[in-house]
């Protein structure tokens, strides 16, 4: 397998990408057990899930693909720059005053 997750993109997408492959491959005749699917998914993930993996490895965790989908989305979610976040909700918290704001002055000149 080939497959790679790109940096950026949302966990939750690679997961799905990766549990068709696996689907695939058994529509095709191929036999891949639970813990090898699991492997597979850990080394695709990008150098940011290297803690997680540490962890996952060093517990010696034994879950789903749909459990391990949840538990990689919410490292995921404490992974993202918290200044990021911010960034965004005074973004559109800004927006709309913004245009009342031309709205006013359009109404006024007219």
């Amino acid at each position: 397998m080939n497959t790679r997750m790109a940096v950026g993109t949302p966990v939750r997408d690679h997961m799905l990408k990766m549990m068709d492959c696996f689907n695939e491959a058994e529509i095709l005749g191929a036999e891949i057990d639970a813990q090898s699917q699991t492997d597979m998914i850990l080394e695709t993930l990008p150098d940011s899930f290297n803690q997680f993996k540490l962890n996952f490895n060093m517990s010696k965790m034994d879950m789903t693909l749909s459990e391990l989908m949840k538990e990689l989305q919410a490292a995921e979610a404490i992974m993202k720059p918290k200044a990021q976040a911010h960034f965004f909700q005074s973004s559109s918290k800004l927006n709309p005053k913004g245009k009342k704001f031309k709205k006013k002055q359009t109404k006024g000149k007219g």
